[in-house]
């Protein structure tokens, strides 16, 4: 709240007084709400997010009902609201110069992620450039309708997208459609599998090779419940967490029938999966063989909090190894 709460007053305070007093006019007399999202690289959801903005997608009137998208894009644009990204895709992060070692990863982690701006004497400080903007925003017919729906199936780097549909001649909204792109679907699918199979018993302790600090299993006894279970500390190597993880990975992508062309493509969605998986393992745990070296507590959070930015490095990588 506090973050969309600066942005957008840093937004209003930087137009003129002119402007001021013409956008309250709008939002009392004319409108009711923008609708927008804010975007924070410290908590990504699949889509990598590189810098902190927030990002306007529609206007509501007085009843609250959403007007044309080219009424609402030309109001954003008369108050300097500009579009973000020139396609629906997203920037993906920068490619590194060489990979993280487990001493660097908190750093780069609080870096990356501006933790370190957040936790700063006076907290997270804005140096003066644009925080907020608009969606990728784009007018069709409906006979293109199939093909701008395959389009954003296709596109990578994206949630997908909000289709208006708009009577030709009154242009009244006359209902909405969201698009989400197969990408998205599929890396959400692997989320889920790797936070249960993978993530899940690291941070419960339940992998050998990683045992949780005697703090953590005081905390934890102590807040144990009457009829709960004991935990299973250490009761798992993670070559078995990773194999049902692999599984687990396997099973749900043959279940996503949903998407466009499963049947054709669920092996290369597993083929993925797994090798990130793999690679996740090797580079942030070391494949168990050293944990002394590992910040598990930096590990986890980087899963948590950035793992679209892990998608990315591990695409690069694949990429860079191909070639």
């Amino acid at each position: 709240l506090f973050s969309m709460n600066a942005r957008y007053s840093n937004w209003f305070l930087g137009l003129s007084k002119e402007q001021r007093s013409l956008f309250v006019s709008e939002m009392s007399q004319k409108y009711g709400t923008i609708m927008a999202e804010i975007n924070t690289p410290w908590y990504e959801h699949i889509v990598p997010i590189n810098s902190l903005y927030m990002e306007c997608y529609s206007v509501l009137d007085l009843r609250g009902r959403p007007v044309h998208p080219k009424d609402a894009f030309t109001f954003f644009k008369s108050f300097g609201i500009d579009q973000i990204h020139p396609t629906m895709s997203a920037p993906v992060p920068p490619k590194r110069k060489k990979p993280i070692s487990p001493g660097e990863l908190e750093d780069v982690l609080n870096k990356e992620s501006h933790k370190n701006r957040i936790r700063a004497s006076g907290g997270y400080k804005l140096d003066g450039k644009k925080y907020i903007g608009h969606v990728y925003f784009k007018q069709h017919t409906i006979q293109e309708l199939e093909g701008v729906v395959n389009e954003i199936r296709d596109m990578p780097n994206t949630e997908g997208a909000v289709l208006y549909l708009t009577d030709a001649k009154s242009d009244a909204v006359i209902g909405l459609v969201k698009v989400k792109s197969s990408e998205y679907v599929i890396r959400r699918r692997l989320r889920e599998n790797l936070k249960g199979g993978l993530f899940g018993p690291l941070r419960r302790g339940e992998i050998k090779e990683f045992p949780p600090s005697k703090e953590k299993l005081l905390a934890k006894s102590g807040s144990k419940k009457k009829n709960q279970k004991k935990a299973a500390i250490g009761s798992k190597s993670l070559n078995h967490v990773l194999g049902v993880t692999r599984d687990r990975i396997y099973k749900g992508c043959r279940k996503l029938t949903h998407v466009p062309g499963c049947s054709e493509l669920w092996e290369e969605w597993f083929a993925f999966g797994k090798g990130f998986s793999e690679w996740w393992v090797e580079s942030r745990l070391l494949n168990g063989y050293n944990p002394e070296k590992v910040n598990l507590e930096a590990v986890l959070e980087e899963a948590k909090i950035r793992i679209a930015s892990l998608y990315a490095e591990y695409v690069a990588i694949s990429e860079e190894k191909q070639r």
